[in-house]
């Protein structure tokens, strides 16, 4: 009777641990806790794109360039002017589009006549690179004559240089021309196209 009674209990104690073993195997996580990741799981998210790090250059600023006027020979009436970018800066820059330029005079910075008006040509941005250089091509009424093929239309006068603003700037720069004879009043005489590589 008593070795009846402990088997009893033996195989009551038994089924008890077994039942508990199974139940922690399958036991949800409580509450605040997280089921650890499966296979091949990502446990973190990917952090997004940082945007100054996109890979675009930022415009050229005008304190990062020296800017150079060459003149071209005569020509059907007209001068062909051609402004050169230089990046004097540390970084690449971005050119995108047409610089605002006019003539200058009276030593003090007044502007001549109107500025130029932009061509029909298409750009794309162009970068340069630190010590690299871009230009622009401008277009001139050949007024060193008294007006040129403007006549009376153009008011001749000397001129100091060029303001120029490189595209996408509202900072100008100075470039002196000696020998320069600009085109007063409001008369189109000077056209430009844009920055090219």
């Amino acid at each position: 009777m008593r070795t009846t009674r402990t088997s009893i209990a033996v195989a009551i104690t038994a089924a008890a641990l077994l039942l508990t073993g199974c139940g922690a195997a399958s036991q949800a996580p409580t509450e605040g806790q997280s089921p650890p990741p499966s296979s091949g799981e990502a446990t973190t998210s990917p952090s997004p794109a940082d945007p100054e790090t996109a890979g675009e250059e930022a415009p050229c600023a005008a304190e990062s360039l020296r800017v150079t006027a060459a003149t071209g020979d005569a020509g059907a009436g007209s001068v062909t002017v051609t402004f050169s970018f230089e990046n004097a800066g540390a970084e690449a820059c971005t050119l995108a589009g047409f610089p605002g330029v006019s003539a200058v005079g009276g030593g003090d910075g007044e502007q001549i006549g109107e500025p130029a008006a932009r061509s029909d040509a298409t750009f794309a941005p162009v970068v340069v690179a630190p010590g690299a250089t871009a230009s622009a091509a401008l277009r001139m009424v050949d007024v060193a004559g008294g007006g040129g093929p403007l006549g009376d239309d153009c008011q001749a006068q000397p001129a100091d240089g060029w303001r120029v603003y490189p595209p996408e700037s509202t900072e100008a720069i100075f470039v002196q021309v000696d020998g320069l004879t600009a085109c007063a009043g409001d008369v189109d005489w000077i056209t430009i196209d844009p920055v090219i590589g």
